[in-house]
């Protein structure tokens, strides 16, 4: 287990966490969200969307948020055909605290 596993798997927080990771590595404003299965495990994740208009820069960024995911201890469990619904992260604004506390999370991964 990773030092940035979340044991309670607070997925939203989780979910900020990974954003704000991905907006420092990838410099902009870039949204994520999440696509779970009906009935998935805590830890199991069907989809991670990026929204970027560029194919190839959404690749790249959807593949570092995986493994950010990964490092969490999340599984990325798509099941084609399968009914999803959506996990957004969390509105409002994050303190500098906040961002510190996310990106250590993620050290290991620079």
């Amino acid at each position: 287990m990773h030092e940035g596993v979340s044991p309670a798997r607070d997925l939203q927080t989780d979910l900020r966490d990974v954003q704000i990771f991905i907006r420092s590595a990838f410099k902009g404003p870039i949204w994520i969200e999440l696509h779970r299965h009906y009935g998935s495990k805590p830890n199991e994740i069907a989809y991670v969307v990026v929204d970027v208009a560029d194919t190839e820069r959404r690749r790249l960024i959807r593949a570092r948020a995986e493994a950010a995911f990964r490092h969490l201890g999340y599984v990325i469990a798509p099941v084609p055909g399968s009914d999803v619904y959506d996990v957004l992260p969390p509105r409002g604004e994050v303190s500098a605290h906040e961002v510190i506390r996310a990106l250590a999370r993620f050290a290991e991964l620079d």
